[in-house]
């Protein structure tokens, strides 16, 4: 019986660690990382944004405003911002792998503003 007991504990409060998580990063997830993180650095809104091309770790956005953007994944689960109408420093994003199944939270620092802001994204 307290084996039972102890086996019902353990299951409550077990919780799902992010080792087991297997997430694939595709193409389409990493143009939506992109996509969010341009959406905060820009104060406007994901669905601003389009991706239009896919080159290597490249991506290459542009907004419903005419802008184009490029999102250059550098490994190491980073990725950085450019415009070339842009007079800053590029904004930086770390990603790391969520505690909610298929998602992953962005880390963004814009250094010309030395702002940090978090956001989640999910497939």
């Amino acid at each position: 019986m307290k084996k039972i007991i102890l086996l019902a504990i353990l299951t409550i409060i077990a919780k799902p660690t992010l080792a087991f998580q297997t997430t694939v990063i595709d193409d389409a997830l990493k143009g939506e990382m992109c996509k969010a993180a341009l959406a905060q650095v820009n104060w406007n809104k994901v669905s601003e944004y389009i991706v239009l091309n896919i080159e290597d770790n490249t991506y290459t956005l542009k907004s419903i405003a005419g802008y184009t953007y490029k999102c250059i994944y550098s490994g190491n689960n980073v990725f950085d911002l450019t415009s070339t109408g842009w007079q800053r420093i590029r904004p930086h994003i770390k990603y790391t792998p969520s505690s909610t199944p298929n998602c992953f939270d962005l880390s963004i620092y814009d250094p010309a503003i030395q702002d940090s802001y978090n956001e989640t994204v999910c497939k």
